[in-house]
């Protein structure tokens, strides 16, 4: 029990008992410091931003691509009842009627073959 006579403090003091129930007061605080002690480096990831996580464009360009694609499919329910309660009847009569861009050429070639004609047996026949 008189290990106090045997401690060397680094200072000088007048009472060795005391000075050595101090100093171990002091390392035993140190230690519990020590083992309680949190970390002073911040080793967690950073907190992640959502407006680069969530493609906004992306996310934009699906939705009109599934718009269009509901728009086209109610048209073309639209169009089966349509051809359900009609019976799939298919108005083809047309109204109007059909002309050629060629018809005064070839109208103009035909004249000229005929008088070419006339001309010719004309000619066999002993025509004017």
């Amino acid at each position: 029990m008189n290990h106090h006579r045997s401690y060397q403090p680094i200072t000088p003091c007048s009472n060795k008992l005391l000075q050595k129930r101090w100093d171990q007061r002091y390392y035993d605080e140190h230690r519990r410091k020590v083992t309680t002690a949190k970390p002073m480096v911040d080793m967690r990831s950073p907190q992640s931003q959502s407006h680069l996580e969530t493609k906004h464009k992306k996310l934009q360009l699906e939705r009109e691509r599934l718009e269009v694609t509901e728009r086209d499919n109610a048209n073309l329910l639209h169009k089966m009842r349509h051809v359900m309660h009609t019976h799939g009847y298919v108005d083809h009569h047309h109204t109007y009627q059909h002309h050629s861009m060629n018809a005064t050429k070839r109208q103009r070639e035909q004249q000229q073959v005929s008088r070419e004609n006339t001309v010719r047996r004309n000619y066999e026949w002993g025509g004017p």
